[in-house]
């Protein structure tokens, strides 16, 4: 799953580029108006690995920023996944939580072809939550869903879908790893 949406930051674009399992893990990269963030979900466990600009964004005296710049850059940092500081960005590695803007009463579109696989487009418009989405589904082979396309007050979302049935499995990354547990504690 590869894509842009909204950013938390008004008028940025968060892109992404992520492999999801069907257990719920993955890996990949989430680049914001801040900086990068590459991510790896295995076993309940999230690994995080942020870019410098990505922790100097984030505010704070110049001394505790450069403290947390020299303890986490580029550094693999393990926490649960679902503790509530990074629950957000861990629902990237669950394919439903990333996708809830897609609801059940759309109407059938246009036929088309995306990425040369032909396709039928689903559409849905929601007023009340100003959300207009499509929906592009394979209609050659399995039904897979190819690309989805969205509209909302915050932005416009694409996230294109490939490579279906491949393995996908997230493993812990190597090398020094630091326990955000056993930092706070």
């Amino acid at each position: 799953m590869s894509g842009r949406i909204p950013d938390d930051t008004p008028g940025k674009t968060l892109r992404f580029d992520m492999v999801l399992s069907r257990k719920g893990e993955c890996s990949g990269t989430l680049n914001h108006a801040e900086g990068k963030t590459d991510m790896i979900r295995s076993a309940g466990t999230l690994y995080l690995r942020y870019d410098e600009q990505f922790i100097r964004s984030d505010g704070g005296t110049a001394q505790e920023t450069n403290a947390l710049v020299e303890l986490l850059a580029d550094k693999w940092v393990k926490m649960p996944a679902e503790d509530p500081d990074v629950k957000k960005i861990a629902r990237f590695c669950t394919l439903e939580k990333a996708l809830r803007q897609v609801r059940t009463n759309a109407t059938r579109g246009e036929t088309t072809t995306i990425d040369g696989t032909p396709a039928v487009a689903l559409q849905e418009k929601n007023a009340k939550q100003q959300v207009t989405a499509t929906a592009y589904v394979a209609t050659k082979g399995a039904p897979y869903l190819l690309r989805l396309d969205a509209s909302t007050a915050q932005g416009k979302t694409t996230i294109a879908f490939r490579d279906f049935g491949k393995a996908a499995a997230a493993r812990k990354p190597k090398g020094d790893i630091l326990d955000m547990a056993t930092l706070t504690d």
